[in-house]
């Protein structure tokens, strides 16, 4: 099945889905499948030059519903078979089948929701104490400043200097969740002042930025989206103390450092997912 490039792409697609469904849904013997999926050249019939590309519908659906679908996969895969002449067999690996239908806005929605698990996240574990640097090793820093205005700065520590309660050392809370995201989902917390404060982005002034509030991260998120989720991810296969965070909210931004005098500041940074920049780059030795 193609998807149809014409103006009646959305009827096209509608028709075919519901055809793949029910066709999905009909008990076949291996040899009516075979028939119905590939047919060989004969009277009334059209020979193949190529055999027919594999099927499947989570490529038919927009990409946000992709992510809301099941595993074992949405439908039944179709392999050509070389030595079958270019036939194709189907799989007897049982497969779970869900209808859907479209919605006024076009977009699929599952025709019945039983059995499906919305989107959340639950908290798995937390790694506690860990200290975070820029590659101009400076330390970031959480203290509170004027009319106890939370600050978040990198700054030059020493050792010695990094205490119990001087706002250097972060809880990083790891989520557990049914997302296909490429990373793991974390959130940050941390003590200032016998206080527990959390990460979260937001929008301010018209720029996307990093504050902390005073709040306890909680053990599940039963949101579809969360100002305080990112997604950790690996900056190279042979470095393990380096990694980019990216907002959950904020698609495409990045924690990263902006440069001053004696100090860099927090900021969320707009970065392209294979783009190098040092300045995304945080080391948690």
């Amino acid at each position: 099945m193609q998807l149809p490039s014409s103006r009646n792409r959305a009827g096209e697609l509608r028709a075919g889905l519901a055809s793949s469904i029910a066709a999905a849904k009909q008990p076949k013997s291996e040899s009516g499948a075979l028939q119905g999926m590939g047919r060989t050249p004969g009277a009334g019939s059209r020979a193949a030059s190529s055999p027919p590309p594999a099927v499947s519908m989570r490529s038919a659906l927009p990409a946000s519903s992709r992510a809301a679908l099941p595993s074992p996969p949405f439908a039944a895969h179709c392999a050509p078979d070389s030595a079958a002449g270019g036939r194709v067999k189907m799989s007897c690996e049982e497969i779970r089948v869900f209808a859907v239908k479209f919605g006024q806005d076009f977009d699929l929605y599952f025709a019945d929701d039983e059995g499906l698990e919305c989107d959340y996240w639950k908290e798995v574990f937390p790694l506690q104490h860990q200290i975070f640097r820029n590659v101009s090793n400076q330390v970031l820093v959480v203290r509170l400043g004027p009319e106890n205005n939370v600050m978040s700065v990198f700054e030059s520590m020493t050792d010695q200097e990094m205490i119990a309660g001087c706002g250097v050392h972060f809880n990083i809370h790891y989520y557990r969740d049914n997302r296909l995201e490429d990373g793991m989902s974390v959130a940050f917390s941390i003590m200032v002042e016998n206080k527990t404060y959390c990460m979260y982005c937001t929008h301010e002034g018209g720029e996307k930025i990093v504050r902390f509030r005073e709040e306890v991260v909680p053990k599940e998120i039963l949101e579809n989206s969360s100002d305080i989720i990112f997604i950790q991810k690996s900056i190279s296969p042979r470095d393990t103390q380096a990694f980019k965070f990216e907002s959950s909210l904020m698609r495409g931004y990045f924690l990263a450092f902006q440069k001053g005098e004696d100090l860099s500041k927090l900021i969320l940074k707009r970065c392209d997912e294979d783009q190098v920049d040092e300045t995304t780059h945080i080391i948690i030795p």
